[in-house]
């Protein structure tokens, strides 16, 4: 457990995750960095659940950092294979570790580090593959397609990959937590706001201001279909289920509340599809 403390206050003191101290993500017991992602597993199983494709098969978790959610996904019993892959070197000394506390087999569970533009799995390897937070942080759109290509070539015929990102038309930059131009904003912009709020400028250097266009032409592009998730499933969900956001979201989630009671959600949902001016991009991607 000592050694496991140790990676993390390593971990956090890196370039780049100083974000993660300001939102005060560290926990006294590291452990329950890795027993916490319960709740994540389950929005996914239900949102997998809408579209009738079950989850199950072989998984793969492709910039897993410390494995919090990859260990939820093998607890789940749900796959006869996991791996997880992560570039960041201390994040995965950290899944190590937390299996050699759990007496957790490479067998059963494979951890690694590797490039997410050239997986050591052969063609075809996996039934689901999960690509959470991991595309604002390829730099460009050419590395997301790079990126795409290769998740591509090792999922299986019949399989799915489940994004997460954060939309950079959302007026907000989710890590730093501070305000974005909408539809307009450039790294340079970002940067400059970043100065402004006393938040680390450099930190913008490797994101990719991902978009729903941008995602979207990637799939066409290399012939894959998808389900904008959120539009289609978590939408509907937040207008349907305001009264439970919490946090910065529970001023909106008030506003959502009262054009509710006016018969007003599907109008709020219309909007925002319009405008595609919502905080996450979900997609489902499957191989045509």
């Amino acid at each position: 457990m000592k050694k496991l403390n140790e990676l993390y206050e390593k971990w956090l003191n890196e370039t780049n995750k100083g974000h993660y101290k300001d939102n005060g993500t560290k926990e006294l017991d590291v452990l329950s960095l890795f027993a916490n992602q319960d709740t994540l597993l389950l929005e996914i199983s239900n949102l997998f659940g809408f579209y009738g494709a079950p989850l199950g098969g072989r998984v793969l978790d492709v910039g897993c950092s410390m494995g919090g959610y990859m260990c939820s996904v093998y607890n789940s019993n749900k796959f006869s294979y996991v791996a997880g892959i992560d570039v960041d070197q201390t994040a995965i000394d950290m899944a190590k570790r937390y299996k050699e506390i759990k007496g957790i087999s490479d067998d059963e569970l494979f951890v690694d580090t590797g490039s997410i533009f050239d997986l050591p799995f052969k063609d075809n390897t996996f039934d689901f593959i999960i690509m959470k937070d991991v595309g604002e942080h390829l730099e460009s759109k050419d590395n997301l397609v790079l990126a795409m290509k290769e998740l591509k070539r090792v999922l299986n015929k019949n399989g799915h990959i489940f994004i997460e990102t954060p939309n950079y038309i959302f007026p907000m930059e989710v890590h730093l937590k501070i305000p974005m131009l909408p539809y307009i904003a450039t790294k340079n912009s970002t940067k400059l706001i970043a100065k402004l709020f006393s938040k680390n400028p450099d930190f913008v250097n490797h994101l990719n201001f991902t978009t729903p266009k941008m995602f979207e032409s990637i799939f066409k592009r290399l012939d894959l279909s998808f389900k904008n998730a959120y539009e289609e499933y978590k939408l509907p969900f937040i207008i349907s289920n305001a009264e439970k956001l919490s946090g910065r979201f529970q001023f909106v989630g008030v506003f959502i509340q009262v054009f509710n009671k006016m018969g007003l959600g599907g109008v709020l949902i219309w909007l925002f599809k319009l405008s595609k001016m919502y905080p996450s991009l979900w997609y489902i991607v499957i191989k045509r």
